[in-house]
């Protein structure tokens, strides 16, 4: 009869991996067993024991293995996006953008995000735009590890008076 087989990472006492182990012959012997393990930082040196590995054989766990000392890759930045290509906000009103920097485990995820018309909308470093006076602006933002794919977003920034139509289309209320 099979057993249960299973490859365990933990980290301490927390379990941050567990992957199904494959019985290869009769005896008993396992070949490698591949296991992804998330949320570890990338481009980072782990001591050795910084991890342990077990195997679990019918819910009975063996004895933690300290994992030998690896370093995680460095994750390149590919991508900027503020996920919107145009936006409106009020005069005296903010709205919060959440744009992103992919892939998601980018070893530097900061970006930078700077208004071209500061005296119509303005953005902070947490991705709020405010709305100052009447009129369009553009929001110029980026990977700052890739600072020449700039993105563009379009922000109307609407007086009290005015409304968007169905469309999308801005016209005076």
């Amino acid at each position: 009869m099979e057993k249960d087989r299973y490859l365990k990472i933990y980290n301490g006492s927390d379990l941050i991996a567990k992957t199904r182990g494959w019985r290869t012959s009769y005896e008993g012997d396992n070949e490698d067993t591949l296991i992804k393990v998330k949320g570890l930082n990338p481009d980072t040196v782990y001591q050795e024991g910084a991890l342990q590995a077990v195997w679990e054989i019918d819910g009975v766990e063996s004895e933690k293995v300290d994992i030998p000392e690896f370093q995680t890759v460095y994750v390149k930045a590919k991508y900027f996006s503020f996920r919107r290509e145009k936006m409106h906000v009020r005069v005296n009103e903010s709205e919060t953008l959440f744009p992103v920097v992919g892939p998601i485990n980018a070893t530097n995820s900061t970006k930078t995000m700077t208004s071209k018309n500061p005296d119509i909308a303005t953005i902070d470093e947490n991705g709020i735009v405010y709305g100052i006076s009447p009129g369009i602006a553009e929001i110029e933002g980026y990977a700052n590890e890739i600072p020449d794919e700039k993105k563009i977003l379009i922000v109307k920034v609407l007086a009290e008076n005015e409304v968007l139509d169905i469309e999308g289309f801005y016209k005076d209320a």
